[in-house]
């Protein structure tokens, strides 16, 4: 035991911990200061597959290919309910910052 504690307090764990501290506040404060940013690329992302999605549904379903259809219609509905949740969260955080 008092060697197992003795090797974890040398000066090179100590100065990784520190480093480690360090760069996990700024990680944390980055993001926590980017957050609405971060919420609206992901909803810029997942506009672009709604839309990409929707187009092939519609060349698909002219082909009258069942099958794809089917699976863009689910991947469809998917997007849309993530550009849902990724809109209520935005609009969360918005509404925390307005306070």
């Amino acid at each position: 035991m008092n060697i197992i504690y003795q090797f974890l307090n040398l000066p090179i764990f100590g100065v990784i911990s520190n480093e480690l501290d360090k760069l996990n506040k700024v990680i944390i404060g980055e993001i926590n200061s980017a957050g609405p940013q971060i919420l609206f690329f992901i909803m810029l992302l997942l506009v672009f597959a709604l839309f990409g999605c929707g187009i092939g549904f519609l060349i698909e379903n002219k082909k009258r290919n069942k099958e794809a259809s089917k699976i863009l219609k689910r991947s469809l509905i998917g997007i849309l309910a993530g550009f849902v949740v990724c809109l209520a969260g935005w609009a969360v955080w918005v509404a925390i910052i307005a306070r």
